[in-house]
């Protein structure tokens, strides 16, 4: 029992959240704006970001999660502006958002393996368009003050824990998900059900249908609902037909973008074969490649944390949040590629047509 005063001190620190949200807002609008896409494929894809529910719920919860998200986007928005201008001011802030987003939650610096790969593209392409310049020695020189600073700020607290306790980086306590309706792994299933199939009958349940089950034992099932609702049950509201719609096309949006995330692999390992790379538009080539790293990057740790920790809290929407950023972008990859996908279509179409033709006019 909070009591009533700190429970309403509790629920105005939440007025923290909401700010961070709205930072996060500012970001997505600052990223997606370097990547000069159109007017409608801009407001496509900041229309997801914006209201997509799985967000807007987080800005009703107390956590570090918003916070560490805030220095995650700004992470990777000051890496892009620094990959286009290569300036020593950028990258210090850069190095301060990690350092500063790892003593917020260890898991922010996950961002390096997208901006390490970015990083050395620049310093790559610096040596060989220049000849006799000083250009690779300034960005060399610039990625050394990065790792001064990142490096001592972002382990800080992992090495003050080890000093102090002999704490793993990686620690988690168990003890608060051990017991109770947490106990998940105490139930024996298989790896199979858990992580390497999608249990597609259980999206739709009896018991707990459109909603986060605790005994959900099926991590990608749980990562769609707790996308929408989060951990939150409103079976008994008025609302409940339009949630079911929100349900619908959070469902639409996951399987859309999936497909559309495959093709961009594909595509993307097509045109590398080929040596075709320079055949796509830059700011399309760049958002394939970032949507891809994020991706790929955010469900591997989401698929190890779960396997670290085998509880139903842990395969919650808000420990790989990022994946919505990734989706969107290759949803937006995919729309911009209809107009090339409908003439391809219809070229083929065309040829089969004309090919049947002459077999007609001989007959």
């Amino acid at each position: 029992n909070y009591g009533e005063d700190n429970l309403a001190l509790y629920t105005n620190c939440k007025v923290l959240s909401f700010i961070y949200s709205l930072i996060i807002l500012y970001l997505f609008y600052k990223i997606i704006k370097e990547f000069n896409l159109t007017k409608k494929l801009f407001t496509l894809f900041y229309g997801i970001m914006a209201l997509y529910p799985g967000l807007i719920i987080m800005t009703t919860q107390y956590s570090n999660d918003l916070l560490s998200y805030v220095f995650f986007y700004l992470s990777i928005y000051l890496c892009i502006r620094w990959a286009k201008n290569p300036k020593l001011s950028t990258i210090i802030f850069l190095a301060l958002s990690i350092g500063f987003g790892m003593l917020t939650k260890i898991s922010v610096g996950l961002v390096a393996f997208i901006i390490g790969p970015m990083m050395l593209a620049v310093l790559i392409h610096s040596i060989i368009a220049s000849k006799n310049d000083k250009k690779p020695f300034n960005i060399i020189l610039q990625l050394i003050v990065f790792l001064v600073i990142v490096t001592p700020l972002g382990l800080s607290y992992g090495i003050r824990n080890y000093l102090l306790f002999g704490q793993s980086f990686t620690y988690i306590s168990e003890d608060i998900v051990r017991d109770g309706r947490f106990a998940l792994a105490g139930k024996h299933y298989s790896d199979f059900e858990r992580y390497w199939s999608f249990a597609f009958f259980k999206l739709y349940d009896g018991k707990y249908d459109i909603f986060h089950d605790w005994n959900e034992y099926n991590i990608w099932v749980d990562l769609v609902k707790t996308s929408a609702f989060d951990e939150f049950q409103f079976r008994d509201t008025v609302f409940y037909p339009a949630l079911v719609l929100v349900w619908i096309f959070n469902v639409l949006l996951y399987f859309v973008s999936t497909i559309a995330m495959i093709r961009n692999i594909i595509t993307l390992i097509i045109a590398a074969v080929k040596k075709e790379i320079n055949k796509i538009a830059w700011n399309m080539l760049n958002l394939r490649l970032l949507s891809i790293m994020l991706y790929v990057l955010a469900m591997l740790a989401y698929l190890l944390f779960n396997m670290n920790y085998p509880y139903s809290c842990n395969s919650n929407f808000r420990y790989v949040a990022y994946i919505l950023f990734a989706l969107a972008a290759s949803l937006i990859v995919l729309v911009d590629d209809l107009p090339a996908i409908k003439a391809h279509f219809e070229s083929v179409l065309g040829k089969v047509f004309n090919e049947d033709e002459p077999k007609k006019e001989k007959a």
